[in-house]
Order: C-alpha cells, then structure tokens, then sequence
C-alpha cells in the first residue's frame, strides 16, 4: 500500500474553495483576514499532487510517503502577497496567533513537512506560491 501524507492543498481556479481563493474573495470584498503568522506550512498546488501520486504508483511505490511543496510558510506571509497582487489595503489583513482562534481542538503551529526523499517526490518541480498566488490574483481581477 501507498500512503501519502499532505500539507494543506490549494487550487488555482476562481471558487475552488481553496484557503488562498476563500482569502481572495474576502480581499476583494473588503473583508478582514485574521490570519496568523506563527502558523507553518507547505502549502501545495492541487496539480502537483494529483502528479506525483501518479507517478508515486506507476513507479509501485510502497509505504508512507510525505508529499509537499518544500517551501514552508505562514497564512500571514501569503496573505500579504495577495493582497498586494490583489491591490487591496494592507490593513485588510489582521496578524494574529494560531491561539486566537477558537477551536474545539489545540492546533500545532508549525505543520511544516520535509518531503520524501524519493527520486519521484524529491525531482518534482512543485509550483512556487507566489506564481500560485499571481495566477488566483488574476482570476479575481
């Protein structure tokens, strides 16, 4: 069997739903972000998962495998960039901690992976975040 662990996946479309198009939207709309800055991650593109799964078992790999863009950030960091590709007020975005946000369950902040050493998910050229980022930023405008 091949199990695959993911960090948090994004898509590029208008809509999708994904954390960064749901952050547009509400940047468009004049909304607040409240979005935290000590919360770590490997944000990755849709795509590029469904392809090197793909290719993870056309090669029979095996066992538990992480699978991520190995850029790590914070919620804050992509927040920023948007909203400077969107053209929207700075002030839109709200810096706050991982801990200000009532949950039912404590979060880690730094969920950050190293992906695979694997040949397939090492040689990957993931898409970088801000060229995800220039791509929803244009979907919107």
């Amino acid at each position: 069997a091949l199990i695959v662990r993911l960090s948090k996946i994004y898509g590029t479309k208008k809509s999708d739903g994904t954390f960064i198009d749901v952050m547009a939207k509400k940047l468009i709309t004049g909304k607040t972000l409240n979005v935290a800055s000590d919360q770590i991650f490997n944000p990755t593109f849709i795509n590029d998962v469904v392809k090197v799964v793909f290719d993870l078992v056309r090669s029979n790999v095996t066992g538990l495998v992480n699978l991520c863009n190995p850029e790590s950030l914070s919620r804050y960091k992509i927040a920023k960039v948007l909203a400077h590709k969107l053209g929207a007020r700075m002030t839109q975005i709200r810096n706050i901690s991982i801990n200000d946000i009532r949950i039912n369950a404590l979060r880690p902040k730094n969920t950050s992976m190293r992906p695979n050493d694997h040949p397939v998910i090492k040689s990957y050229n993931y898409m970088p975040i801000d060229t995800a980022i220039e791509i929803i930023a244009k979907n919107w405008l």
